[in-house]
């Protein structure tokens, strides 16, 4: 989110002429990035190399795709987010016990339901083709 603290001030809003356009500041090993899709998008990264476009295709109004330029931190996000995203709805799929106040039992809980996400749903075995 672009309103974190530490995050440049240039880059909060930024002026882009149009679709695929980026803005990136780097500090040590830290890439702060503003990305023009559909909307602004703010990524700060530290795996990603701060230069280097990768090519995606987006949809336009009238059945058409468009080719447009990424960052290398944006790809990196889109390529593995679905992991995260598929293991939060399993999570929240089968609850282990109840809210708590005490942080020891959330804690507990929040364990417990990981590993049965990890043993059910990502423990098996990749087929070799």
């Amino acid at each position: 989110m672009s309103n974190r603290r530490g995050f440049p001030a240039d880059l909060k809003n930024p002026s882009f002429t149009g679709r695929g356009d980026a803005e990136q500041r780097q500090h040590e090993n830290l890439v702060a990035t503003a990305w023009k899709d559909a909307k602004p998008v703010h990524i700060v990264s530290t795996t990603s190399d701060p230069l280097g476009d990768g090519p995606t295709y987006r949809r336009v109004p009238g059945g058409g795709h468009v080719l447009i330029q990424r960052p290398p931190a944006v790809a990196h996000y889109q390529e593995n987010y679905y992991c995260v995203d598929r293991a939060m709805q399993y999570r929240a799929k089968c609850p282990v016990g109840r809210q708590s106040r005490k942080y020891w039992k959330y804690f507990m809980n929040f364990i417990l339901e990981v590993s049965i996400v990890n043993a059910s749903y990502f423990g098996k075995p990749h087929q070799e083709s």
